[in-house]
């Protein structure tokens, strides 16, 4: 209702809204314990820092050192492209999905 009242600009600085599913508590499933989790964010901020030097992290190195690194096809990128066409997303949305995929990357190792 109110993404209609909502500029184009504004939204773009929201950020991303997803949907998530209640997998529940009483699952008998292993999950990660806070130590595993901060060794996999430490080691994804090494591997930034080897990447990019003082240029910083994935969240802030400049876009054209980003660009330059990021393993993206071509292919991959016309389909970020073709996407945000299509959703009429902007310029700054393919920019936060290839720093969000890189992220996601890194922390997988």
């Amino acid at each position: 209702n109110y993404h209609i009242k909502a500029s184009g600009p504004l939204l773009c600085r929201l950020g991303f809204v997803l949907s998530l599913k209640n997998v529940g508590l009483q699952r008998d499933e292993t999950t990660e314990t806070s130590s595993e989790i901060r060794g996999r964010t430490t080691s994804a901020r090494k591997m930034q820092w080897n990447r990019y030097g003082n240029d910083g992290l994935n969240g802030s190195v400049p876009f054209q050192k980003l660009h330059e690194t990021c393993g993206l096809s071509n292919k991959q990128i016309n389909l970020i492209e073709q996407t945000c066409f299509e959703q009429k997303l902007s310029n700054r949305t393919q920019v936060k999905l290839i720093r969000i995929a890189r992220t996601i990357s890194d922390l997988e190792g």
